[in-house]
């Protein structure tokens, strides 16, 4: 999956003496609020599956996250940066508990918040978030494409229509490709098959992997993905129905490319549903206050591929993770460890979309000199 960064290295967690917990014990539960974050204990922390995967359950009074939305987390720095992220709840849509599904990198601003966490301890969450809302019986079938940790919403969907609504929709039909880099990184295994056995002639999940190590155990769900378009060639195998869904979530890229596949094999654009660019285009209900300075000689010391900042109209932006899923290819580049108003604003022409997107990208401002 070399158009996919799905999965990193495990590498040994970090413990910064740099990060001042945001989290504090909380005398009294409270129930989850999209106006405003609020602060939730953490009451277990336990593993999932292999590797860097942990499964985070906070407790509130009250949690309703409606399928195909998600919740957003806080944390504050000790230089005062806010860091935020967004999570979809695997837990029960009626559960008073809250599940975040999150692996944990070395290199995570929001890792390295977790990975000090220990019970009692209290995180900041606002939800639920987003615009779109899975409704019970409105399709005869769902198309599900996931990457990596994508998978959240699509178990989020599949456990409210199999579990909390099982009595009202007994129809839909539902198929899952999911992506990941090597068998051990996939994620929810246990619980997907589960379902997929209790509801066979309802749920069926193919799991595609860029190898398969010698000796793993034979396994007729698991195929290996050469290219997104050899791949969907075989995924539903036929034609969607007219009244199909299609829900995509994982890496941008991932996405732009099995939307596209869908939309060639004729798809109707309506019925295509993709989770991280429609995240990634809507407003922060709560925008994130950055208050960090920085000056045009610490700006120029970021300038590479894999570590690019730049600046515009005198806010300072980390578009790193943004280089690979540019329009314009590595032309990004020729704004990174400098100024590069003029290219944003003028030599180029960028949307209100695009505009909206660098928002999410700022981490300060310029220093007057």
């Amino acid at each position: 999956l070399d158009m996919l960064r799905l999965v990193r290295p495990c590498a040994k967690r970090l413990a910064s003496p740099q990060l001042r917990r945001s989290f504090s014990a909380a005398p009294n539960l409270q129930s989850l609020s999209n106006k405003e974050f609020r602060k939730f204990p953490l009451v277990s922390r336990r593993p999932s599956g292999s590797g860097n995967a942990f499964v985070f359950t906070f407790a509130t009074s009250g949690a309703l996250v409606p399928p195909g939305r998600h919740i957003l987390a806080r944390a504050q720095q000790a230089s005062g940066d806010i860091v935020q992220q967004p999570y979809t709840p695997i837990s029960q849509y009626n559960s008073s508990n809250i599940e975040l599904l999150v692996r944990l990198y070395a290199d995570g601003k929001m890792s390295s918040a977790l990975s000090q966490m220990k019970e009692g301890d209290s995180l900041e969450l606002l939800g639920p978030v987003g615009s779109y809302e899975f409704k019970p019986n409105s399709n005869d079938e769902v198309l599900m494409v996931a990457g990596g940790s994508g998978i959240t919403p699509f178990y989020a969907i599949l456990n409210y229509v199999f579990r909390t609504k099982a009595k009202e929709d007994t129809n839909t039909k539902f198929e899952l490709l999911y992506a990941n880099r090597h068998p051990e990184n996939i994620l929810l295994r246990k619980e997907l098959d589960t379902l997929a056995a209790e509801f066979p002639g309802r749920f069926k999940v193919v799991y595609v992997v860029d190898e398969i190590p010698a000796g793993h155990p034979a396994d007729p769900s698991l195929r290996i993905l050469k290219t997104w378009r050899s791949t969907m060639s075989q995924f539903p195998g036929r034609k969607p129905s007219k009244n199909a869904q299609i829900l995509v979530c994982g890496p941008p890229v991932m996405e732009t490319a099995v939307a596209q596949l869908f939309r060639e094999g004729g798809v109707d654009e309506r019925r295509i549903r993709t989770f991280t660019k429609a995240g990634m285009a809507e407003p922060n209900p709560v925008p994130i206050v950055v208050n960090k300075h920085y000056s045009m000689e610490e700006v120029s010391r970021h300038s590479s591929p894999e570590d690019a900042w730049t600046v515009i109209s005198g806010k300072v932006y980390d578009i790193t993770k943004f280089i690979s899923e540019h329009p314009g290819g590595d032309i990004i580049m020729d704004g990174a460890g400098k100024d590069a108003t003029d290219l944003f604003e003028h030599e180029f022409s960028h949307s209100d979309d695009a505009k909206k997107l660098l928002a999410s990208f700022q981490i300060g401002f310029v220093k007057k000199t």
